[in-house]
């Protein structure tokens, strides 16, 4: 069930952004949500809860937590919800992912 709540937080926070967002019925589909704005394209995301043993000494999320299991290419971003209930948003390589205020893709 934890799964299930960080995909729905998810999906709530991408609706506030402007986002149609879709769930995915499979448990063994290659993402979790499949969002898009009106025009846009559709952008496949892979949403992970993060709990406190994921973080270092440092503050920083563990490279395993958002690295793909096999779906290498099947996922444009993270969702990650983090145990204090923040969320962020990272890219595959584990860099942010360029989402800004009103959900759109920054350029650059």
């Amino acid at each position: 069930t934890l799964g299930a709540i960080a995909e729905l937080t998810i999906a709530v926070d991408l609706m506030n952004q402007g986002y149609h967002v879709f769930r995915a019925e499979s448990p063994c589909g290659p993402c979790d949500l499949i969002v898009f704005k009106n025009g846009g394209r559709c952008l496949r995301v892979e949403v992970r809860s993060v709990g406190k043993s994921n973080i270092t000494a440092w503050g920083k999320i563990t490279k395993s937590t958002y690295l793909p299991r096999g779906e290498s290419g099947l996922i444009d971003f993270f969702a990650l919800l983090l145990w204090d209930g923040r969320i962020q948003y990272r890219n595959p390589d584990g860099s942010e992912y360029p989402l800004d205020v009103s959900g759109e893709i920054k350029e650059g």
